[in-house]
C-alpha cells in the first residue's frame, strides 16, 4: 500500500510530457499560417480602404478648390507617387493635404510601398485612380 501511494505522488511521466509537447508543436504548426495568412488579409484591407479615401480626397478637393485642380495633384498622363507624409508635403498641394484628418496622407501599413495617384479624362469624366505598389487598387481587393 506504501508503495502504490508512493507511485501516484511521482507525476507524469517522460512519455506523457512528450506527448503534450508534440500536440502543442502541431497547434503551433496549424496556427501560425492561418495568423499570418489574417495579418495579410488586414493589411491588404487596410492599404485599399487608404486608396478609396484618397480617392475621395481628391474628388473632395476637386469640387471645393475648382475645376482644374486635379493638375495640381498629378498632371494628366503623369501620375505622382507618395512614399511617405513628407513626401506628400513636398509634393501635393497644402489644401489637397487638408482634406485628410489631421492634414494627414494615409501610410500603407506594408514597410516599403508607396502610392500611385493619377487621373485621367474618359467620357465618363474625370477618373481618380490610386493604387499601391505592394497592394494594388481598391478594385483588386
Amino acid at each position: 500500500m506504501k508503495r502504490k501511494l508512493l507511485r501516484s505522488e511521482q507525476g507524469f511521466t517522460l512519455v506523457e510530457l512528450m506527448i503534450v509537447v508534440v500536440i502543442m508543436g502541431i497547434l503551433v504548426a496549424v496556427a501560425i499560417p492561418i495568423y499570418a495568412g489574417l495579418t495579410n488579409r488586414a493589411e491588404r484591407q487596410t492599404c485599399h480602404s487608404n486608396c478609396e479615401i484618397i480617392e475621395k480626397a481628391a474628388v473632395q478637393y476637386l469640387m471645393t478648390a475648382g475645376n482644374d485642380t486635379l493638375n495640381d495633384i498629378a498632371p494628366l498622363g503623369n501620375p505622382v507617387t507618395v512614399e511617405s507624409q513628407a513626401d506628400a508635403e513636398a509634393k501635393l498641394p497644402p489644401a489637397f493635404l487638408a482634406c485628410f484628418e489631421g492634414g494627414t496622407f494615409p501610410e500603407c501599413p506594408s514597410e516599403n510601398c508607396h502610392y500611385t495617384i493619377s487621373y485621367n479624362n474618359d467620357s465618363g469624366g474625370r477618373t481618380v485612380t490610386v493604387t499601391c505598389s505592394e497592394h494594388g487598387g481598391k478594385s483588386d481587393a
